[in-house]
């Protein structure tokens, strides 16, 4: 199990390294992972490929409580969860 969360990390870190630079005033996405959801990394890659194509991201987190979730989405209006 160990080393599953070693090599998802290590992944992650490439994957972060490969963001291009924001686009102010591009539409939002938030991107959350549910409670009980812990595995980050198709957010990740979502995320990317979000950026790629010119949206800004919020990325909320890991195992978020639905009403964290809310909230977020009631201050930053996003175009996409």
């Amino acid at each position: 199990m160990g080393e599953e969360h070693r090599a998802s990390y290590m992944i992650s870190e490439v994957v972060d390294g490969m963001r291009p630079a924001g686009v102010p005033g591009a539409a939002l996405v938030t991107l959350a992972c549910p409670p009980d959801e812990w595995h980050e990394l198709p957010r990740r890659l979502v995320r990317l490929v979000f950026e790629w194509g010119g949206w800004r991201t919020d990325y909320a987190g890991a195992n978020l409580p639905w009403s964290s979730i809310r909230r977020a989405v009631e201050s930053t209006r996003p175009a996409v969860l």
